[in-house]
């Protein structure tokens, strides 16, 4: 059975909406619509995501992108399955790549929070330890955003068996409203001087606004 998140990412692809207001619907599932369940140990709730969206054959190119075609592996790179995970140089993906429209797409994990399962704790990054730690009434914010650690969990793929890193549906019971996301430009992005390859022109930033936070606080589970 799908989930509600690959329901919406097939709406995603169907709708004939702005792609800026399709990003905004799909935000609202990745950031308040459930979590990421890693072996039944942590909960990995999205605080802040980016989109990365680059159509091979279509208008909409974006270079930055890691997993598409002439960048970093020579020749055709194989699409990823919907909610896969891609770990790189600058984070962790979830990808909802689609095949047939030739379409690349992901969002980064900027900011996330952490539940400790077992331990019912809330985990944040202590830069002076360097190590993720049980979250105290000082902490503030209470979630992390080092994007680059989040892979310290999204880790040791199985490579048979179960499925043992998935997205699991916890429906936000609020009405939404306007405020509860906030549209951001994407950190350390700019406009490319080549059209193949992602060359940024360090002195234009890219303008688009394809990244949101969530502004509410939910329920962790």
């Amino acid at each position: 059975m799908k989930t509600e998140l690959e329901k919406q990412i097939e709406f995603f692809y169907k709708s004939d909406k702005k792609l800026e207001d399709r990003m905004k619907e799909l935000a609202k599932v990745f950031l308040y619509g459930g979590y990421l369940n890693v072996r039944n140990q942590y909960h990995i709730y999205i605080r802040t995501l980016e989109f990365y969206y680059h159509e091979e054959e279509g208008l909409v190119k974006d270079l930055i992108m890691y997993h598409r075609n002439n960048n970093k592996v020579a020749g055709k790179i194989p699409y990823f399955n919907t909610l896969s995970l891609n770990s790189h140089d600058t984070g962790v993906d979830i990808t909802f790549e689609n095949e047939q429209k030739k379409i690349r797409a992901s969002i980064l994990i900027r900011a996330y929070e952490v539940l400790d399962v077992k331990s019912n704790n809330r985990l944040v990054w202590d830069k002076d330890e360097q190590q993720f730690r049980a979250c105290t009434e000082m902490d503030k914010p209470r979630y992390n955003t080092q994007s680059m650690y989040v892979k310290k969990f999204l880790s040791g793929f199985a490579t048979k068996g179960t499925i043992d890193i998935y997205w699991v549906d916890l429906p936000y019971k609020e009405e939404f409203k306007d405020s509860d996301i906030l549209p951001m430009k994407r950190q350390g992005v700019y406009i490319s001087e080549d059209k193949e390859k992602y060359i940024p022109n360090k002195k234009i930033k890219d303008e688009k606004f394809w990244g949101f936070r969530r502004e509410k606080e939910i329920s962790l589970e």
